[in-house]
């Protein structure tokens, strides 16, 4: 049986909504919670991905696929306990003639300001929301340019570390990966989730994979983790973010795969039926190491359902957006990268080395739209 998680409804900590365009104010509702955590995509043209949070502020826009600092601008209106609304005319998050799909992410309530120094908890002070519950967080700080640790607040080792200068033009999003074993080592990575760069599993005592610079070559603990003195994420007066995620049954699993190179990928077991998943192959450069979301929701042209013809059980998801700078963000894309979804993870149904190249090593992070146990400790929703 699956894994006992606490988590009944994982849709009251992450959720996904469709919308189609408009020139006036749309309103996004219906999804049980405020939404703490924004990402919003077009999926009818190359515009960037918009990404919004409660701790820099809602009318503070970064993007996914680019290098620029944040700008200020009243995209997303306001937040309510249900939704968010979105001011009209909008190309990234609401315009005429478009489709868009909303990432959702419940956090805290308030932010937390850690003082390092009255706290003791880090040497950085920082602020931060946390859903301890759902294992995520967003942090903000001021860099120092030295050696340092940052408070999250997951009160649980994060898995993944997606960090971004949001103050000036020309930082990537870098990112700090602990994915398991492979091959006998430990995969713990750094890569970008911008740039279609080789995402470089640490291997101590080769220089091109030692990132201390990033991460002072310090695994993060339940409480901080660690930066360096790189530019990207502790240059001395900037300010900086990062989004933290931790393994937590039934909300979230960040891992890795090797493919097999069949039309019938490999299992990946994730303990729950997966809502969105994004997957990177990590081991060569180009366009294949673009990082990609599939989800249940972004269901093809106009918001239109899938039928899965040709896959398992009718779960077939044959769209997927990309993340990286060089497609702009990208469009909603067809018949790339299909996937099947299960009561208890993922199967990859392609050869495409994308996502499932035979040898090749892929991340990922997949998202839960149902349990496979609920919290009675019997089977869940997903089944």
């Amino acid at each position: 049986m699956g894994t006992f998680t606490k988590i009944a409804k994982p849709s009251a900590h992450h959720d996904e909504k469709t919308w189609a365009g408009s020139a006036s104010t749309t309103t996004v509702s219906g999804l049980g919670f405020q939404p703490d955590w924004i990402h919003i995509a077009n999926r009818s043209s190359t515009t960037d991905h918009n990404v919004v949070d409660t701790v820099r502020g809602i009318d503070k826009n970064i993007y996914f696929d680019e290098t620029d600092g944040q700008d200020t601008a009243s995209r997303v209106a306001s937040i309510t306990s249900d939704g968010c609304t979105l001011t009209g005319g909008e190309a990234n998050t609401n315009t005429a003639s478009a489709g868009f799909i909303g990432h959702f992410w419940k956090l805290a309530g308030s932010t937390t300001t850690n003082d390092a120094s009255a706290t003791g908890v880090g040497t950085i002070d920082s602020s931060y929301r946390a859903n301890t519950d759902a294992g995520l967080s967003v942090v903000t700080w001021t860099g120092t340019g030295a050696n340092g640790t940052i408070a999250h607040g997951l009160g649980k080792i994060p898995d993944m570390i997606i960090c971004k200068d949001i103050e000036q033009d020309g930082y990537n999003w870098e990112m700090y990966m602990h994915t398991g074993n492979r091959s006998g080592q430990t995969d713990i990575g750094h890569g970008t989730l911008n740039e279609t760069d080789a995402q470089m599993p640490f291997n101590p005592g080769v220089a091109a994979h030692d990132d201390h610079e990033y991460w002072n070559d310090t695994a993060p603990t339940s409480t901080v983790f660690s930066i360096g003195t790189k530019n990207n994420v502790n240059q001395s007066g900037i300010d900086q973010m990062a989004i933290c995620i931790a393994n937590t049954n039934g909300s979230v699993r960040v891992g890795s795969y090797c493919g097999n190179g069949n039309a019938y990928g490999p299992f990946i077991f994730t303990g729950f039926k997966p809502r969105c998943v994004w997957i990177c192959r990590f081991d060569t450069t180009g366009e294949n190491t673009s990082w990609k979301t599939s989800t249940t929701i972004a269901l093809g042209p106009n918001n239109a359902a899938q039928t899965g013809s040709g896959s398992n059980h009718g779960n077939k998801i044959e769209h997927n957006i990309k993340l990286d700078s060089g497609d702009n963000g990208g469009a909603e894309v067809a018949s790339q990268d299909h996937m099947d979804f299960f009561a208890q993870g993922f199967a990859c149904r392609t050869t495409d080395g994308k996502s499932n190249g035979d040898g090749n090593f892929y991340w990922y992070v997949a998202w839960a739209k149902e349990p496979s146990v609920s919290t009675n400790k019997v089977l869940g929703t997903a089944f």
